[in-house]
């Protein structure tokens, strides 16, 4: 009985770490998405991440991962944990909440009132 318990939790040892290794690699590129946009999700999915700074702004685009659709277009100014901020420019995209932008270190892009475009219609609810 101690040797199945011991198989038992050396193979839920097992899985969990293999679990916390996998990595997740990016859909192929859809029609439409620009050969330097940066892919950024997990295994239930991600976007596509465009951006070049101006200024203090950051001019951003936002795809679909699958379709190529823009999600989201327009400026955004960096908000949150400024000093973990990648000093080289190099955005270290994380996700796409459908309105913010989050970059490590607790740094995120928020929309600049009235800049932002999203294209994609929202989805319209059940029973409305």
């Amino acid at each position: 009985m101690k040797k199945t318990y011991e198989n038992i939790l050396a193979l839920a040892l097992g899985l969990l770490l293999w679990g916390c290794n996998t990595q997740v690699t990016p859909p192929p590129r859809a029609v439409g998405i620009p050969m330097d946009a940066v892919w950024a999700g997990g295994t239930d999915g991600g976007a596509w991440f465009k951006s070049r700074q101006q200024g203090r702004l950051y001019y951003c685009q936002v795809f679909n991962d699958q379709t190529g659709d823009v999600w989201a277009e327009g400026f955004f100014k960096a908000a949150g944990n400024l000093e973990k901020m990648a000093k080289d420019n190099n955005l270290k995209y994380e996700w796409f909440d459908g309105k913010r932008i989050q970059l490590e270190g607790g740094v995120f892009l928020e929309p600049v009132q009235g800049r932002v475009e999203y294209p994609v219609p929202k989805m319209k609810s059940k029973g409305r």
